[in-house]
């Protein structure tokens, strides 16, 4: 494989990963969704905001379903 095919794998694993600590963060109560959008914003990544997004909105729709 070459460099830029590893390169691109890994970004999109730490995108994964993301995503899944955030909604864990999310759904624990531990952070908001809105001050993770707002610091990944702040940061210019607006790519990865258009990719959370969604999967924070069903974190906090599955835990406001438990309470």
């Amino acid at each position: 494989m070459d460099d830029m095919a590893e390169m691109n794998e890994a970004v999109v694993a730490s995108m994964l990963i993301g995503a899944a600590l955030g909604q864990v963060l999310v759904a624990r109560g531990i952070v908001g969704a809105d001050e993770i959008i707002a610091r990944l914003r702040f940061l210019g990544r607006d790519r990865e905001v258009d990719t959370l997004k969604p999967a924070l909105a069903e974190a906090i729709r599955i835990v406001s379903g438990w309470r």
